[in-house]
């Protein structure tokens, strides 16, 4: 089980932005100062990029406790998985098709079968016997 607290530590990287920013900005080449306006213009995004939390990680003997930086990771993943359902597909644009196959493969708890279906039954031809083949001269 892990627990999340919330705690924020963007004052360093804020000092440190800041001397960046002041750097680039007098520089005398161009590329630099518009990097400079660019850190200006995005500055909240980087320091919140730094945001950490603390982090309560409960293991079977004991519970640890550290410091991770948020990240949208797991949101990624999360939206990664029906994409690369569809992608599995193999073609079929039906959503009934789509949708059954995206709640067969994220479930829980698959079904396993206690008894395997025995040689005979899996090997049985249901199908129509097939004619003999006439060559065409």
């Amino acid at each position: 089980m892990v627990r999340y607290t919330r705690t924020i530590f963007p004052s360093y990287a804020l000092t440190n932005l800041n001397a960046l920013i002041n750097k680039y900005k007098y520089s005398d080449q161009s590329i630099f100062s518009d990097f400079a306006l660019f850190l200006i213009k995005n500055k909240e995004p980087i320091v919140n990029s730094f945001i950490k939390v603390k982090v309560y990680r409960k293991s079977a003997r004991n519970e640890q406790e550290y410091y991770a930086r948020l990240s949208n990771g797991p949101m990624e993943s999360f939206n990664r998985k029906p994409k690369d359902l569809k992608r599995e597909s193999r073609g079929f644009s039906d959503f009934n098709y789509t949708r059954n196959r995206i709640l067969w493969a994220t479930r829980d708890n698959p079904s396993v079968r206690g008894i395997p279906k025995p040689k005979d039954e899996i090997k049985k031809n249901k199908g129509k016997k097939r004619g003999s083949y006439n060559k065409k001269k």
